[in-house]
């Protein structure tokens, strides 16, 4: 995929994005990673003619948690259909790691 950013825009805007902040459902519950349990970071926002497409992964210690299995626990994809909003508050991603 490729995704070509020429355009000004909100961290929560409706708009096919990365990074940011999700337009969650009123009940979301923020998705923790099966393998450290810690709270996923959100990833990229895609609307599609169904809904949106909201992605998260796993950072909070890169590398160990297997991110790019699809199977393994530390991503996920969620499907919104209706009324989406900001999240009243987002889990901090704590990293192990020093860059």
């Amino acid at each position: 995929m490729l995704l070509i950013h020429d355009w000004q825009t909100t961290a929560d805007a409706p708009t096919l994005r990365t990074g940011g902040i999700p337009l969650v459902p009123d009940d979301f519950v923020w998705p923790r990673c099966r393998k450290c349990g810690g709270a996923m970071q959100f990833l990229a926002h895609l609307p599609l003619e169904i809904g949106v497409v909201a992605a998260f992964f796993c950072q909070n210690d890169p590398g160990m948690c297997d991110d790019w299995d699809a199977t393994a626990g530390a991503n996920r994809a969620f499907l919104f259909t209706g009324e989406l909003t900001p999240p009243l508050s987002q889990p901090t991603v704590s990293r192990c790691w020093e860059p």
